[in-house]
This record gives C-alpha cells, structure tokens and sequence, in this order.
C-alpha cells in the first residue's frame, strides 16, 4: 500500500471496527459549528506523497501519519503533531497555534501518564532536530514558524510494507488520543475521559467504614494511621442533594484543581491489603470533579442533617480511629459528585488474575484507562457446566484432616439501610393512597418466627400483595436477597399465601436483563413474582415488571 491506500484503509476499518477516531469530523463539527468537507478522518486533499493528516488539521494538532527517518532506519510513523510550516492556508502560525500550544503544555503538566507509551521528536524548517524516548513540553525554542512537532509512535516498516495489522494499532493509538486531541485543541473535554481508580480497601460496599482490615499500610497514608480511608461512603447513595451523592476520591484530591469542572468515566477497584488480591469493583460514568466551594457547602448540609455526625458514629463503630474527622475541609471529604443511575456496581466484586495490569498497580494515582485493562463477564448461564477437577483434587500433598489457613476475608456488598427507610416510608404513603388506608401495611408480621414483610398490600381485585424492599447498589444482590424472603413468608411450609410477590429496589440503570429475567420467572414457574422500582428523589413508582 501506498500513504493514500493506507490513509483510506484507516477509514475503512476504523468504521468497520466502530473506531473512536472515526468520530473526528463530529467532534470538529460540534466545536466549530459547521459541516466539515467530509465526515471521514482522511481525504484526498489532506493526503500528500509521504504524509497525510486528518482533514481540516492543516489548522489544528493534527492526527498524522507518514514515512519518517528515526535512529537509522526508515519508520512508518503516527500521532498528533504541530505543523508550524506556513503557506496559502497557514499564515501566522504562532498565532493559530499559541492557544492550543499552552493548552498541551498544560495538559501534560495535569497527566503526567497519559503519554507514557509514547515518543516526541521535532524537525526544523524540514531537518530532523532531536528525537526524545518521553513526551516533554514545547517550549518557546521549539515553537517557531517553520518546525514540525511530533507526538506519537512508529512501525519499524517502510510505507509498502504496512498491512491491516499495522492499521489496527494505529486505530488503537488514535482512538487513545482522541480526548486528547479534542482537550487540547478546542479547550475543553467534551467527550468524558475514562480513568482508573483505586478506592481504600472497604468490606461493608464503600456504604460505611469496615475498619483496619484490608487498609494499605505506608507509614505516611491516612487508612494506615486512622484505619479507614474518606472514600468508604462512595456508595451511601441513600444521601442525596439535589439528585446527587456527592464522595470522595483520593487520587484526585492530589491535584484536585487540574481535574476541576470536567466529567470522567472511572472503572474502580481495590486491594485488600492482606491478602494483596486485587478486585475489579464497578464503574461510575458521569463522575463530575466539584470545586471547594461547592465542597464546603456539602460539608454544611451533612453537618445540618446529622448525616456527618452519623459517618464519624460509623467510624468509630467499625474499630477505626475518628480524631480529627470534622476538622477536614469540605473538599477532603467531598470532592466528586454523581447520579446514582452511573454507579454500576459488580455482583460480586471481581478478582483480577494475575496477568491482569492492574496487579502491577498499587498507588493512588487517576490513571487512563487503557484497552488492556478491559475484562469482559461471560454469561456462564449460556455456557455448558464444566465438571474439571476440583483445585484440592489437583493437590497432591497429603490432604486428610483438618489444615490451617489463611482467612481471606473477601469485599463484600451491604444494604444501604437509610435507603431502606426511606423507600419504604414513601412507598407505604404512595399505596395507601392507591388502595386505601386500612388496605395497607408496613412491616407486618410473616407468620414465621419474629420474620416481617416490608409492606403488605390488600386490595379488592388481585388479592394480597408481598412487598420486599431491597437496597443494595447492584440490583441482583437486592433480586438474590429478597427472593429466598417472599417464598418463605408466602408457601412456607405448604400454604399459598400471597396473590403476587414484588421485589422492590431503587431506581438502576441495568434493567433489561432484570425484566427478561422475571419474566423467565413467571413463565417457567408459573409464581406471579415482579420488580418495581421506587425513585425517592422523584417519588415516583415504576410499572411492574
């Protein structure tokens, strides 16, 4: 292939690989408020003999590729880069590109790993000047009208010997730097950033404080001295301002005011210090960075509503130790804000295998999230059962008796309690006026033991109504949980109590398979069991499903 076919190719895999990059052209659009020459990367007008760069960069940081000369040998090189050579279409050079010149410096100061697996090397007025193994600033002798600034990678190949392989990681390279590109170039992150994140070691699901256990210990963190980390109510959704719950994460308090206004996507997991074993715990999208301002206000209304004074009870409750707790700034304890529809929470946490990156990981840095770092759940239910041999079979040691070992006490999801309260406060009020007063009840007696209902429902045409109320972060520990609950309190041990049985939880955002389940449910059991949904903040009931 030549630098044209090459330059057509990317197009073509890119959309046949649903490419971020081949988003280029919207983002331009959005930006500029007009419709580009083409909705593709690359054109035949942005395509030279040995180059060519995304169409309409002649202006821009531009996506580039090309023939190129590093350490003697010929490379197929691609990335962004600074073309500061002027002509008909480029007059002023350092005017048009002063702005976006700063704004990568500035990018690189505030993430100092985003360009890590990349190079950085430079022509003057069309001679090579000096290659660099790392990504460094422009500074004002780099920036001149005439020279050529290169950030990015290259193929130890000459340009006919590029195949579809080589493509494919060129798309991997651009479709990483395309927030990048879009930051740098036009100010301001539109498109949401995915980053990673370690949270403090919590077996309560980061609802409240669990204690010691688990807690990193360097000598100079705050887990290790006080026994618990700020980030442990991450989850507590069950407090919510304004349809927001606002928490804490430590890698951006590092540089909180780099990170200030912009929305991120974070895929979180933990280490539990003991045993060292990583775990995979969920992800938040839409996680916005809030300012100090904003962050005392918070302080002031948890303050007021007693909610602080609860979380310094909880502390205290689970062994760890609470000096100094509401001395903190608003903004060491709150510094992020997000909906509770963008939490996704795992069920259960996930352990990451050895080979996974994240093992290599162990400091509290907001890192990009890289492709690698992806883990895909299989759908065991659509897979055969498999009967290999147990791991104590495969021990060929002596394996009578009874051994010692070590306990690992592994991340575990808890009720969000308050939430609980609430819902079923609410709820209650919503039925009684549905179905009358005297036809409702809360926590009504099962008829098993000292064992409850969370609200029974009589009404005159489909009988008597089981309600269970759920609040867990992942809906199907809430479904797991409340399941075992409503058989028990309607057939135990051979009546046929209730008409129909209702799993209630709050609002989630994954609820195509919990629909598709239930009804599995009905029709291969033939229990008229459904889900609801109940959004406290808009005191809204959803349909049975």
């Amino acid at each position: 292939m030549d630098i044209k076919e090459i330059a057509y190719r990317i197009n073509e895999i890119g959309a046949s690989d649903n490419s971020e990059f081949l988003k280029i052209q919207e983002i331009r659009a959005k930006h500029l408020d007009k419709q580009p020459r083409t909705w593709s990367p690359f054109a035949s007008y942005s395509i030279q003999d040995n180059y060519a760069f995304h169409s309409g960069g002649r202006e821009e940081l531009q996506f580039n590729i090309g023939q190129d000369y590093i350490n003697e040998k010929t490379v197929f090189r691609f990335g962004i880069a600074f073309s500061l050579e002027q002509g008909t279409s480029l007059t002023d050079a350092i005017g048009v590109f002063k702005e976006v010149k700063d704004r990568y410096n500035h990018f690189l100061k505030t993430n100092p790993d985003f360009f890590k697996d990349f190079s950085f090397w430079h022509y003057e007025h069309g001679n090579f000047g000096e290659f660099y193994n790392s990504v460094k600033e422009i500074d004002e002798q780099l920036f001149r009208v005439g020279n050529f600034i290169f950030i990015g990678n290259y193929i130890e190949k000459e340009v006919h010997e590029i195949n579809d392989s080589d493509i494919k990681t060129i798309l991997k390279a651009f479709d990483y730097l395309l927030p990048a590109y879009e930051e740098i170039q036009f100010g301001k992150t539109v498109i949401n950033e995915k980053r990673i994140s370690r949270l403090a070691y919590n077996s309560n699901g980061w609802v409240m404080p669990s204690g010691p256990y688990g807690k990193s210990n360097h000598k100079d963190s705050h887990e290790a001295n006080y026994g618990y980390g700020h980030e442990e109510w991450l989850f507590d959704t069950s407090k919510l301002i304004d349809g927001y719950h606002y928490g804490f994460l430590e890698p951006i308090r590092k540089q909180q005011d780099a990170y200030l206004g912009h929305n991120f996507n974070v895929w979180l997991y933990t280490i539990d210090g003991v045993s060292k074993s990583r775990y995979w715990v969920g992800e938040i999208n839409n996680l916005e960075v809030i300012n100090q301002e904003k962050a005392n206000s918070i302080k002031s209304i948890y303050k007021k509503n007693g909610w602080l004074k609860e979380m310094e009870e909880q502390i205290v409750e689970s062994g760890a130790n609470n000096r100094g707790f509401s001395d903190w700034e608003g903004v060491d304890l709150f510094n992020v804000r997000f909906k509770p529809k963008d939490l996704t929470v795992n069920d259960p946490y996930y352990e990451l295998q050895l080979n996974h990156p994240v093992i290599g990981l162990s400091r509290y840095n907001f890192s990009h999230f890289k492709d690698d770092f992806k883990i895909t759940l299989k759908n065991e239910s659509q897979e055969p059962f498999s009967f290999s041999p147990d791991k104590d079979d495969l021990n060929t040691e002596e394996s009578e008796g009874v051994k010692r070992t070590q306990h690992k006490r592994e991340p575990k999801t808890i009720e969000i309690t308050y939430l609980h309260k609430a819902i079923s406060k609410q709820l209650t009020k919503i039925l009684k006026e549905k179905y009358g007063q005297l036809r409702v009840k809360a926590e009504h007696p099962s008829g098993i033991g000292a064992n409850k209902v969370d609200i029974v429902v009589d009404s005159e045409k489909e009988g008597l109504i089981f309600y269970e109320i759920k609040t867990y972060n992942a809906v199907k520990s809430s479904i797991r949980e409340a399941i075992g609950q409503l058989f028990e309190y309607s057939f135990w041990p051979n009546v046929d109590n209730a008409k129909q049985l209702v799993i209630l939880t709050q609002k989630h955002n994954d609820l195509d398979e919990v629909k598709t389940y239930f009804s599995h449910l009905r029709e291969k059991l033939g229990i008229p069991i459904y889900y609801q949904w109940f959004d406290i903040e808009k005191n809204e009931l959803s349909e049975k499903y």
